[in-house]
């Protein structure tokens, strides 16, 4: 992303690329990512393209994810980050030919921010807690040779999390380290010639109060340090502190001269210096209006009013990538929006003028008419229900009549959602959140908008992030409940929410199931759901290796199955019970592609091995990854979140599971995570890179046909798409079969072609 400070707007955006660390290189020409799929995506900064990617995982194994990127002497480096691998290398890739090479590295572990380079470019520096003495050791790997060097040990291990070297070429060469096991910024000297040369100055120790660091950056003269990271203390407080370096070498107790609470003191990531200019220069256009509002059923061509617009003008509407232009004169411009633009109220309209041939500064300079367009949704999009989508700042609800995306409070701002789930009655959306004093539950009251009090874990609870929540009734009371599994030291856990507004013990932990597994080390996240009838609790789990755990909510009784025995993977995306309470699915995965497990559960704690469902490969594809699923009266539709859907029937009564058809995108795509509406009409998937609800037809998914009814704006990133079994306030028979929530790790829109088998 490309944002313009003079008017508070990002100008253009590239899908696609989503990285743990990236840097700038090739003398500014690119802009370079490490992916989570370790590969390098070399972005062009004048055009923002990828013009190159490089799979480095020949190099560094797909273990957790890339660590640091340094570029220098036109050559990205990329470190491993690992707890204690036994053989690291670092990447290298010639920005010249994009060729990939290693570097050999001692034995050890490496942070997320553990490398930085000096100014000239003659030297990478890396630091690294070794294995052959647990210290931290500082290497310095000469860019022309690729070699490392030098190995200096450190005095003891600093926990160390970030580096970061001086970029003033003319001032003494230092470097800073963060230290995470005594809380403190300290100075790594790199002056050449010195008596303490390549070593961290425990002398320098500056205290960073109340703050797990993220990353460190340094002013371009290298005279302030600047921190930032998340909070160890109750917010608001500060999570971004400045450091005089010059003091930090002569007086560092009183080197810390500055604190700032930013955006209420929620997590700071990232943390960057530069020169930006907050006015808007007399020559950058201004936006003074646009033609009215239209719908996305169809392409629509708009009117956009100002003054300053230049031929080749772009126009970017809300958060998307920009438009062509057709130029009128300097206060009129042409655009012509596409079918299927993303629904949303008060949109953004801005207007670049690229000017790629005027002087730097004259490039790129825009305007902003704020809030004054609408997209309307298909008028043939008539949800009954609402649903419910969001990223790891906010949530909003699709408001049906509004037709666009609301803001819900979640009575915390700055805490980090973690999943969420809408109660059986359509009443209550509930969101678990991590606070700096441990995990809660918050609800919210879908009709008039408000949060309750939050619903606070154990103090020892740990929760994924991802189908932790279930929505059902007490198997008791027949009264509407929420559970969510969690765990701690030593054992496996599901807390039961009253979520029945009409009784005392509304909206409070009514009960906690114990596994009493008795030892800790659970490997993997916990994912759960509760079959129809509310009586048993399904749980994936890991402890040594992962299990399908099952408790009876009836009687608190809990037993497990091992995924050996079960033989299904060792990690699931999604654990699913169908409507008919009797079958469960898993994914499976052999032969080079993943199969859909089916499983009798007639007897709820013994499940077993019904069939197998293999997905016919997909002409340009290969075998879809289908490891997430749905069962909709007779049809299973199995996803796989990089662009495919397959439907199969599902009729354990004729013993039918034929392959309907499917329909998937050209290029593998990003979705976050998928959701139905409760009467099985619409698919909703969320676009992670393009920040929109993707809403698909199920019956032509089924029949073939362009399954596309809508695209909805959401917010930034959508993680998780929630929707509610019934339409608000009424309730429904039906409720207890729907309303869970479904996501998984994030990976974009889904542009159909369509294929059917017979």
């Amino acid at each position: 992303m490309a944002t313009d400070t003079s008017i508070g707007h990002d100008i253009t955006r590239l899908s696609g690329v989503r990285a743990p660390a990236s840097t700038i290189g090739g003398a500014g020409k690119y802009y370079l990512a490490a992916d989570y799929n370790f590969v390098l995506d070399v972005v062009d900064t004048a055009t923002l393209q990828v013009v190159q990617r490089v799979d480095f995982s020949s190099v560094i194994p797909r273990i957790g994810n890339p660590g640091a990127i340094v570029a220098a002497n036109n050559q990205a480096y990329i470190f491993p980050r690992a707890q204690n691998p036994q053989n690291p290398k670092a990447a290298v890739i010639a920005l010249s030919n994009f060729q990939l090479s290693s570097i050999q590295l001692p034995a050890g572990g490496f942070c997320r921010r553990c490398a930085s380079r000096l100014p000239d470019g003659s030297f990478v520096v890396a630091v690294e807690r070794e294995n052959s003495d647990g210290k931290t050791h500082v290497l310095l790997i000469d860019t022309t040779t690729n070699q490392v060097t030098a190995d200096f040990a450190q005095t003891k291990n600093y926990g160390v999390q970030s580096v970061i070297v001086t970029p003033n070429p003319g001032g003494p060469l230092y470097g800073y380290v963060f230290s995470g096991s005594d809380g403190t910024a300290l100075a790594l000297d790199l002056q050449p010639n010195s008596p303490t040369y390549g070593h961290i100055l425990g002398a320098t120790a500056v205290t960073i109060p109340n703050l797990q660091v993220n990353e460190m950056a340094l002013s371009s003269d290298g005279a302030r340090l600047i921190v930032a990271g998340s909070l160890l203390v109750q917010q608001p407080a500060p999570n971004v502190d400045v450091v005089d370096t010059a003091k930090m070498l002569s007086d560092p107790a009183h080197a810390l001269i500055a604190q700032l609470t930013v955006n209420n003191g929620i997590v700071a990531g990232t943390v960057c210096t530069g020169f930006f200019v907050t006015t808007p220069p007399s020559s950058a256009p201004t936006v003074s209006g646009v033609s009215g509002d239209i719908t996305n059923d169809k392409g629509n061509d708009i009117t956009i009013t100002g003054t300053n617009f230049q031929p080749g003008a772009l126009v970017g509407v809300g958060s998307l990538s920009f438009f062509d232009t057709t130029f009128v004169d300097s206060t009129t411009l042409s655009v012509h929006i596409p079918k299927h633009m993303p629904a949303g109220k008060a949109q953004d309209i801005v207007v670049t003028n690229p000017l790629t041939n005027s002087p730097p500064d004259q490039q790129d300079q825009s305007g902003l008419l704020a809030g004054k367009f609408n997209i309307l949704p298909n008028p043939s999009f008539l949800p009954k229900t609402e649903f419910a989508t969001g990223n790891q700042a906010s949530i909003q609800l699709y408001d049906l009549a509004q037709l666009s995306m609301v803001n819900l409070p979640t009575d915390s701002p700055g805490d980090i959602p973690y999943s969420t789930a809408i109660n059986v009655d359509g009443k209550e959306l509930y969101t678990v959140k991590l606070g700096f004093e441990g995990f809660f539950v918050v609800p919210t009251d879908l009709k008039t908008r408000s949060a309750a009090n939050p619903i606070p874990l154990p103090s020892t609870a740990q929760v994924a992030y991802g189908q932790v929540f279930a929505a059902s009734r007490d198997p008791q009371t027949d009264g509407p409940v929420i559970y969510t599994v969690w765990t701690d030291a030593t054992d496996l856990h599901i807390s039961k929410i009253d979520s029945d507004p009409n009784s005392p013990t509304f909206n409070t932990i009514v009960h906690t199931f114990t596994a009493s597994l008795n030892g800790g080390n659970f490997a993997a996240p916990p994912i759960m759901t509760v079959g129809p009838d509310g009586k048993y609790a399904y749980v994936w789990y890991g402890s040594n290796i992962s299990y399908l755990g099952i408790f009876n909510l009836t009687t608190g009784a809990f037993t497990n199955v091992g995924y050996d025995r079960l033989r299904v993977q060792e990690f699931q995306s999604q654990i699913y019970v169908a409507p008919d309470g009797k079958s469960l699915l898993l994914s499976s995965f052999h032969g080079n592609r993943t199969h859909i497990r089916v499983f009798d559960i007639s007897n709820p704690t013994s499940p077993k091995s019904l069939l197998e469902l293999t997905p016919i490969p997909i002409p340009r594809r290969g075998a879809p990854y289908v490891n997430n699923y749905q069962v909709l009266g007779n049809k299973l539709y199995a996803i796989d979140l990089t662009g495919a859907v397959v439907v199969f029937n599902f009729d354990r009564t004729k013993g039918d599971f034929r392959e309907r058809g499917w329909v998937a995108s050209e290029s593998t795509e990003n979705s976050s995570a998928f959701g139905f509406s409760a009467d099985g009409v619409y698919l909703y998937l969320s676009d992670y890179f393009s920040d929109l609800v993707f809403v698909a037809d199920t019956n032509k998914l089924a029949l073939g046909g362009d399954p596309t009814v809508t695209n909805i704006r959401s917010p930034y990133t959508p993680s998780f798409v929630t929707v509610s079994p019934v339409p608000p306030p009424a309730k429904a028979a039906t409720a207890r079969k729907h309303g869970q929530q479904h996501r998984i790790v994030p990976q974009g829109e889904m542009q159909p072609i369509i294929s059917s088998e017979p």
